[in-house]
């Protein structure tokens, strides 16, 4: 089983009992050496990190033992290191390795009970938006400004998605929902 990274922020993370939330999702934070899910962000300056989180596949919903999830950033070391160096992945251009930009980092997919990264989301347009999924094996490397693919990820078929609606204000801006295949 997958999941979108889209798709998880905004859901809430429950107490054990599964009933209590206690935190939204507001961001995935993912080691760019290894593509492993390192925490939530769930706050400023607030993460839960992914040691403490527990998956249902049943009801598909995240939740930790207790409230002592959550932690500042600095107090996990990876995860302060990783997003004050921004080593991570956040909407870098996408190049393969002789220079071909194939377009912006737009979603990622990863197993949810191990936390590993499977693929990645690259969208390219405005209007009409071409996307590619790259699976992991094809990134070479993951810089501030962009994540460098093996030129076979130039070859990934494209699917193309169109503008479908404006969503409800998330987090003060209004995003754009689409549609996938």
């Amino acid at each position: 089983m997958k999941l979108s990274a889209r798709a998880v922020r905004g859901s809430e993370v429950l107490l054990m009992d599964r009933k209590t939330p206690i935190a939204l999702v507001r961001g995935l934070i993912f080691d760019a050496e290894n593509g492993k899910l390192l925490g939530f962000k769930v706050g400023i300056n607030k993460v839960i990190c992914s040691l403490d989180l527990n998956f249902d596949e049943d009801k598909k919903l995240f939740y930790v033992k207790s409230l002592d999830s959550i932690c500042n950033t600095s107090d996990v070391v990876r995860i302060e290191q990783s997003l004050s160096s921004g080593m991570y992945f956040n909407k870098q251009t996408v190049v393969t390795e002789s220079g071909k930009k194939l377009g912006r980092l737009y979603d990622l997919n990863f197993e949810p009970v191990s936390g590993v990264m499977t693929d990645v989301i690259v969208r390219r347009g405005f209007i009409s938006f071409k996307k590619r999924l790259i699976p992991k094996h094809e990134i070479l490397d993951v810089s501030k400004a962009a994540i460098k693919v093996k030129d076979d990820g130039a070859k990934v078929p494209i699917f193309e998605t169109k503008l479908k609606s404006k969503t409800a204000p998330v987090g003060g801006a209004v995003l754009s929902d689409l549609l996938t295949n």
